[in-house]
Order: C-alpha cells, then structure tokens, then sequence
C-alpha cells in the first residue's frame, strides 16, 4: 500500500485557513476547511497566479462539496500533531502550538505568499454564510466538469480559466480600480456567481 505523500502548501493551507476563520465563525468543520481551500486557490487564479503553481487539485464530490485528497491529507497530518484540535464533532481549530507552526512556515517565501488568497478566504466566512460561498463555488454548471458518473471531478475547467480574467477587469472597474484589499473585490465576485447560480436555477 502506497504511503501518502504530504504537501507542504496544503499543509501551510489548511492551517492558514484553521489559525484565520474569525472566531465568530470558528470552528470550522472539515468541509468549510475544505471549501475555503478551494476559494483560496480560485483567488489565486483570479489575481492571474498560474493554475499549476497552486500545488494541488480540488475536485468535486458526488455530494456537492469542494474536496482536496492532498488538503485532507494534510488536515488528518495537523489533528496528529496537535496543531489544530477538535472541538465538536468534526469541527477544528488551530492550537496555540499551530499558531507557532504557521509562524514558522511563514518565513519560507513560497508558502507565506499564498496568505493573501488564504486570509481573504477565511475573511469571506464572516461577510458571507458558508451556504453561501459553497453555492457560488458548486452551482455554476458552466464553469464544472462534466458530471453523472458519481466520481469526483475536478472543478476548474477550461470555461471557467477563460472567464477569470474579464470577471476580475469588471469588478475592479466596478469598484473602482485595483484593490490592495482582497475583500471587497472576492464577496463581490462570489456574490455574482451566486445571482447567477439562482438565474441557472430558475431557467
């Protein structure tokens, strides 16, 4: 039996995303964790960063929910070493120990600029409900993989690479021009792919 491979960046990811979830939204269960992962990598696409350059993929589950072999990996790596803890069932947070840890990794140049998308990831779990952001990210059928057999299948697609770069032109121009603060440019952009997703719905 092979013995998984670890990923330092969806390792770096996943406690990132446990150490950042505001605490009015913490703790977060495996599948937010999950589900952030992902926006953070979609906001790295949408900043123009190379879609190999993210690590790892993401796929979509027969249930609906954003799920990364690679991420859970990782996740199960930090439960075993007390850098985030289970506080409910299948809810986690990011020990004092895991803070250290992140600190640390941050002083490596490759992992620490990918906080960025990670933090703005986390801070879209307090302006938007996770609902929300799983419905932006899973109910656009333009933009996933062809589906049907159960499997899971991976999310970005060549429909949604091609539309990224214009849908960034158009909110920043909406907002008003390029914005140091991620934020408000990425509930912007979840909140249209959540309007459309309802548009898709009702058709």
């Amino acid at each position: 039996m092979a013995i998984p491979i670890l990923s330092i960046e969806a390792y770096f990811d996943c406690l990132s995303i446990a150490a950042g979830v505001p605490s009015s939204v913490a703790p977060a269960s495996t599948r937010e964790l999950h589900l952030l992962g992902y926006l953070a990598r979609l906001l790295a696409l949408f900043e123009g960063e190379p879609l190999a350059d993210w690590g790892y993929a993401f796929a979509l589950t027969s249930r609906g929910f954003p799920h990364s072999a690679a991420f859970e990996i990782a996740r199960i790596e930090l439960a075993g070493e007390g850098h985030i803890e289970q506080c409910e069932p299948e809810t986690f947070v990011a020990t004092a120990r895991g803070r250290d840890e992140l600190m640390e990794l941050m002083g490596l140049s490759f992992l620490a600029s990918r906080s960025r998308w990670l933090n703005a990831a986390a801070d879209c779990s307090l302006a938007l409900p996770m609902g929300s952001i799983r419905y932006a990210l899973t109910s656009r059928n333009d933009l996933l993989g062809s589906g049907g057999s159960g499997q899971p299948r991976e999310l970005v697609t060549p429909a949604y690479l091609d539309r990224v770069h214009s849908e960034r032109t158009l909110i920043e121009d909406a907002l008003g021009g390029e914005s140091a603060d991620l934020l408000a440019p990425a509930v912007a952009w979840l909140s249209i792919y959540v309007l459309e997703a309802r548009e898709q719905l009702a058709a």
